[in-house]
């Protein structure tokens, strides 16, 4: 599987303002996505819920709880993951997000609890030796998969 670095698109690419609809070549989106399904088989098999989704699906918002593998194909491009609690679908939580009330005891609860559950997925990828990478930037924190292991875990 030939992978391209997505942190290559995400540092390359003009700013969004110069150039919104630049977008990674179908080919190299194409890698992603079989990146994706692999990372997607390992996390289930642990026992972790995971579904792939790409960025402009129709059901990337009502995907289910568990992690969300996000193919992007624009920034912030590349194999992204995410944490959605079963709790985001509650009439409580979606009236909270609506008020944009940044000061609830819910809102800090679900925020911190997705941090602890996005770094646990990171770890078992790693484990299994999937390339992996966390950027941190002044406005987004991005977990990434990379790469595949060289030999799937059962295979060794």
């Amino acid at each position: 599987m030939n992978v391209v670095d997505a942190r290559e698109f995400y540092w390359a690419a003009p700013p969004f303002e110069e150039q919104p609809l630049f977008r990674a070549p179908d080919d190299v989106v194409a890698g992603w996505v079989e990146l994706a399904n692999l990372a997607q088989a390992e996390l289930e098999r642990f026992g972790i819920p995971a579904a792939v989704v790409t960025d402009d699906s129709p059901n990337a918002l009502g995907s289910p709880a568990g992690v969300q593998i996000i193919v992007s194909h624009k920034r912030p491009y590349g194999v992204i993951l995410d944490w959605e609690p079963a709790l985001a679908g509650t009439i409580e939580y979606k009236n909270i997000v609506m008020k944009q009330s940044l000061t609830s005891p819910l809102l800090k609860y679900v925020t911190k609890a997705n941090e602890v559950m996005r770094q646990a997925v990171l770890s078992v990828l790693s484990a299994a030796e999937f390339g992996i990478a966390t950027e941190i930037s002044e406005t987004e924190h991005y977990y990434r998969v990379l790469s595949a292991p060289q030999t799937p875990m059962l295979e060794r």
